[in-house]
């Protein structure tokens, strides 16, 4: 009997709690960067301006109190959170603590302040809002937003990237052809560049990179070998900054490494060695142009070489089927046999 009495107890209360979150409720938020950018945006969209480093922009949250009833909220604060601005930085604001009657909603602003040194990447922004009713309980609500911080007065990223080869094993080495590209307003001098993976122990990095405005560049890194103890893909994260410090992109690029047979192993002296490195290349046009020992390759030669190669076994194949049949059939012609 008892049992059979608390079991609509407990759903009562969880129906009170599941409508208690929508008392306090983030109803609106309107961003604006620049007095012409001026934008709602809707939970877990992203607002469609670039905002740059240095810059600030305000934050706009309609806050409601979905009581229909005489139930007012109290000592209600909001705190809205961007999350790793810089490195391990989170960047927060808040505003004063206000009361709400029921069935009423008001608007507070927030602004923010974009450090100089804020990464230039998508970022998360969280607005969380609390407040106290009438009847002792507290209400809650909160909202996910994204910004994309990015100086387009200044503009590097990765075009492309791809290994040749892209798969190694044992012993072999590979190189990694990296394009970056200066699509920004200024010449910039002081590109960095860095390959990272820490299963092989890769962080290479390149510094003091000029390319010129609209300029392609093209970066070789030499890799390998690497012993493993089973086939795996791994990821190499590529990150592309100007002004040596300011992220500007990121991109990762997949390596499959193959083991070494066990007899092999031991006959390898300097497995940790690296290739050495082969010249880098200004790219001036739309081929993207990269000289490497000798030869010139390109992006899409690069990506396109494992398919040529099967386009040619195959070809090789159709060629030796149809010179086989032309031999049987000459030879059928010569085997006749003529009854008088």
């Amino acid at each position: 009997m008892n049992k059979l009495l608390i079991l609509p107890i407990i759903l009562i209360l969880s129906l009170n709690i599941v409508l208690a979150v929508d008392m306090l409720e983030i109803s609106d938020i309107t961003l604006t960067y620049n007095s012409d950018s001026s934008r709602i945006v809707k939970e877990n969209q992203t607002y469609g301006e670039f905002i740059n480093p240095g810059d600030s922009f305000k934050l706009d949250v309609e806050i409601s109190n979905n009581f229909k009833t005489s139930t007012d909220i109290d000592d209600i604060s909001i705190t809205a959170t961007i999350y790793n601005i810089t490195e391990g930085v989170d960047l927060a604001e808040d505003v004063d603590a206000f009361d709400l009657n029921s069935n009423d909603g008001k608007s507070k602003r927030i602004t923010f302040d974009i450090p100089l040194g804020a990464e230039e990447l998508t970022k998360i922004l969280k607005i969380y809002v609390i407040g106290k009713g009438e009847d002792g309980n507290y209400y809650s609500d909160s909202k996910i937003v994204y910004l994309n911080i990015e100086d387009e007065d200044h503009d590097v990223y990765i075009y492309n990237s791809v290994f040749s080869p892209s798969t190694i094993t044992c012993n072999q080495t590979t190189n990694l052809y990296v394009w970056l590209h200066n699509d920004g307003s200024f010449d910039e001098d002081n590109v960095v560049l860095n390959a990272y993976n820490k299963e092989l122990g890769i962080d290479k990095t390149y510094s003091g990179i000029g390319i010129d405005e609209g300029i392609k560049y093209g970066k070789t890194i030499g890799l390998g070998p690497y012993i493993v103890n089973k086939a795996t893909i791994y990821p190499i994260q590529l990150k592309a900054y100007y002004k040596t410090t300011k992220l500007d992109d990121t991109k990762t690029v997949n390596l499959f490494v193959n083991p070494c047979p066990i007899n092999v192993i031991k006959n390898i002296t300097s497995s940790t060695n690296e290739t050495e490195q082969a010249p880098d290349v200004v790219v001036t046009d739309s081929t993207d142009n990269i000289e490497v020992e000798g030869y010139t390759t390109t992006a899409s030669n690069l990506n396109n070489d494992s398919r040529n190669n099967v386009l040619v076994f195959f070809v090789v194949i159709i060629c030796l089927v149809i010179i086989i049949f032309m031999i049987i059939k000459m030879f059928g012609k010569n085997s006749k046999v003529e009854i008088y």
